[in-house]
């Protein structure tokens, strides 16, 4: 697991976002923030819980925004790490992410792991998309294909029955992890939920991170 600060501006105040498969920093740079310093986590082909000892030493709140596979893998930490959210929201993801009822279905994580290329990942990106795919590979990411056909590998290693989140955002033109899959999801654990407008890729939605805890 790696992290980086994609705004630091010494607040007291942190968002700590968990993004999806393959990602790095490069895609969500145009985000704004008002009042909070902002910290991705990328990379979850390994974890290393060490580093967060560091950041919770020097912030005094913490919010959390998870989104994809950053869903079940921020839900499995913050089981066993002693934070405290004001606000804990997973967007398009579940932490059931393999799963043909709550999450990917299992046809479509087999075939993408087992013909795994360069093309596999521009498809995965324009079903991430849509439309706005342009926009993206204009920002996007810029890891190594074997380290994240590694992570793809970790999607099932993660999956426990207790949820951290007191929010969920679900896009309804999701083609990565269907919607009603979501919906069937957070339903089933009395969770909140806001329904929104945009593909799974849903951050050009908003113009600051503060937004997004106002979606709901």
């Amino acid at each position: 697991m790696k992290y980086k600060h994609l705004i630091d501006n010494n607040k007291e105040k942190v968002i700590l976002f968990f993004s999806g498969w393959g990602m790095d920093e490069n895609p969500f740079k145009f985000l704004k923030s008002k009042n909070h310093d902002v910290i991705i986590f990328y990379d979850f082909s390994t974890l290393d819980l060490k580093l967060l000892k560091e950041i919770k030493n020097k912030y005094k709140k913490f919010n959390l925004i998870s989104w994809s596979l950053g869903v079940p893998i921020s839900n499995y930490i913050f089981t066993k790490e002693t934070f405290v959210f004001t606000n804990s929201i997973a967007i398009n993801g579940t932490t059931r992410l393999i799963s043909n009822k709550f999450g990917i279905p299992e046809e479509f994580y087999k075939k993408t792991l087992g013909n795994f290329s360069n093309k596999t990942l521009d498809n995965f990106y324009l079903r991430m998309c849509k439309q706005k795919k342009n926009i993206f590979l204009k920002n996007k990411p810029r890891r190594n294909i074997k380290n994240i056909e590694k992570e793809l590998k970790i999607f099932n290693r993660y999956n426990i029955k207790e949820e951290i989140f007191t929010n969920a955002i679900i896009s309804n033109e999701d083609k990565i992890i269907p919607p009603k899959n979501q919906i069937a999801f957070w339903g089933k654990t009395n969770k909140n939920y806001t329904l929104i407008q945009q593909p799974h890729f849903c951050f050009y939605k908003w113009k600051y991170w503060e937004e997004i805890f106002e979606t709901q």
